[in-house]
């Protein structure tokens, strides 16, 4: 009974362990994620700054 009990505390560490690496891995994901979001929003907003610029240069002739 003994080593039943210390297997499952064993097993159950291993289970937490487990679910916290699932955690960070998880965390890492949205961060990097976020990032790639944030650089994809900044090409298009310089795209729609340089069409804009664009159509003022040509407005302006």
């Amino acid at each position: 009974m003994n080593n039943s009990i210390e297997e499952i505390q064993k097993l159950r560490a291993k289970t937490e362990a487990s679910n916290n690496l699932t955690a960070q891995f998880e965390q890492a994901s949205a961060r990097l994620e976020a990032t790639l979001t944030r650089k994809e929003i900044q090409k298009v907003n310089e795209k729609s700054k340089n069409r804009n610029f664009m159509c003022q240069e040509v407005s302006n002739f």
